[in-house]
């Protein structure tokens, strides 16, 4: 047996975020064999989950840059989620949170951060949003994007070292 594992942007996909139909027939075709197709990503799980279904239900799925799959399951602890919105709130420093299925950022964001399931269903996208301990203690958060907008490299280098010293930070 042999497995194929591929990144979804700038190798598999398309540029309107579709997989060809040559590269879908391609894979069927691995998975008929008996071989593994993984799609690994920094996305959101039900949207990599999404793209692996419209291949073939066999094919698997990392994502969030290997912090979630069917096998693997490391979100943020609570005390690390704690301390990093505590700095992030502090320094004002714009962040977003991705959990399995949702998508919460600390303030208005970029339309580039919303993933278009199909025409009636996206990843849910939550702008502005309060991160309060129920939040916090009942969505497991397995990314975290931190924007250095408007912050001079020292400051962002001063806060990049603060978050390296957050315990469970990997």
């Amino acid at each position: 047996m042999k497995a194929y594992f591929t990144d979804l942007d700038g190798t598999l996909m398309k540029s309107d975020m579709t997989i060809s139909l040559s590269n879908k027939n391609t894979l069927k075709n691995e998975i008929k064999k008996g071989n593994k197709v993984v799609f690994c990503s920094g996305r959101p799980y039900k949207f990599v989950r999404y793209l692996a279904d419209k291949v073939d239900q066999n094919v698997d799925v990392i994502s969030f840059n290997g912090a979630f799959s069917m096998c693997t399951n490391y979100p943020f602890s609570m005390a690390c989620l704690h301390e990093l919105t505590k700095l992030l709130a502090d320094t004002k420093t714009p962040f977003i949170l991705k959990s399995i299925d949702a998508i919460y950022c600390s303030k208005h964001m970029f339309q580039q951060f919303i993933y278009p399931i199909n025409d009636w269903q996206m990843v849910p996208y939550y702008e502005n949003t309060v991160f309060t301990d129920e939040l916090l203690s009942s969505t497991p958060f397995y990314k975290i994007l931190v924007l250095f907008e408007n912050i001079d490299r020292e400051t962002e280098q001063v806060i990049l070292n603060s978050i390296r010293q957050i315990p469970d930070i990997k």
